[in-house]
């Protein structure tokens, strides 16, 4: 019904022309459909709409109102609100940043609906609310949600540029990655140090956070840096631990298994040295694929195939 009737919503209940993405004679996906509604009951929160087209009626009811699950939880903006426990009917507070983001950037509405996440795996649903103090949302629903891989996958990633770091660590969140280790290579570029590195290491935190809201996720990955490669690939001590090495020949195993570590090296790879280090602590070297993949897909494609091997990624 979404798809149905979402073309030409907006126009009939905003007095706006439709979307140019929506060209007359193609449907909608069910994401921009959803997105049409969300949008138009937030702009009606205080009334209700009904649709004719061809023979059938659309009721509308107000955002505030609907119980769907895809808009309170993936139409809804989330927003982290750590060290926050949540309490039914009681107001739980937004940041200082999420207040702005919500007020300022957003432009949201009191009684619009908002999802919060403590970083732990749980989130609280309920509508917003402004005042002199900040902004918060009052409690309606309490919940895990289904967003986390049954494998607790690590992505050890040397250093490479600044630009590709940020789009690495946003990718591996969305993949599942429950920890990601960030260390120097012998053949990375860029160096990091001292107050460069905290601004940067906040800056990660910052990108991570980000994915999290995006994705649906309510469990922020662990984030660490390693001054040296010993050090990283010496604090796993799970048994499958991969180094992914374009040399190799051996595929990873990636079936039955409660844990998984993939190490992928810089720009130009991990050099003889850093391989034979790696095998001394227990690493096993691996490729998997045969084709040579940049560092920024490499790790990516691991954790995917990790992930489908322990069935968080569906596919039939």
């Amino acid at each position: 019904m979404l798809v149905t009737f979402a073309w030409g919503v907006e126009q009939k209940c905003t007095g706006k022309p439709p979307r140019r993405g929506w060209p007359p004679g193609r449907r909608p996906s069910f994401y921009q459909a959803a997105l049409a509604l969300s949008r138009t009951a937030r702009n009606r929160t205080h009334a209700k709409t009904r649709l004719n087209r061809h023979t059938a009626n659309l009721v509308m009811m107000p955002a505030v109102q609907t119980p769907h699950a895809l808009c309170a939880t993936f139409m809804a903006p989330r927003f982290y609100t750590p060290d926050t426990e949540f309490q039914l009917g009681r107001t739980a507070r937004l940041t200082d940043k999420a207040r702005h983001h919500a007020g300022r950037v957003l432009r949201m509405a009191a009684g619009e609906r908002a999802v919060l996440f403590d970083g732990k795996g749980n989130e609280a649903c309920g509508p917003i609310s402004f005042d002199e103090k900040g902004a918060g949302i009052l409690v309606e629903d309490i919940r895990r949600p289904a967003t986390e891989s049954p494998l607790r996958m690590t992505l050890m990633q040397a250093l490479v540029s600044l630009e590709k770091m940020d789009w690495i660590l946003e990718k591996a969140v969305e993949a599942g990655a429950a920890e990601i280790i960030v260390f120097p290579s012998e053949r990375s570029v860029v160096k990091l140090a001292g107050e460069r590195l905290a601004k940067r290491m906040a800056h990660w935190q910052d990108v991570i956070v980000g994915a999290c809201e995006q994705c649906g996720r309510a469990s922020v990955p662990a984030l660490a840096f390693e001054q040296h490669l010993q050090q990283a690939l010496g604090s796993k001590r799970c048994p499958a631990r991969y180094i992914l090495s374009p040399g190799e020949s051996a595929a990873p195993r990636l079936t039955a298994l409660q844990e998984v570590a993939f190490a992928v090296g810089p720009e130009g790879g991990f050099s003889e040295e850093e391989i034979a280090l790696a095998k001394s602590l227990g690493w096993q070297p691996a490729l998997i694929g045969p084709r040579v993949l940049r560092t920024e897909t490499a790790g990516l494609v691991a954790l995917a195939l990790a992930g489908a091997a322990s069935g968080d990624m569906h596919f039939v």
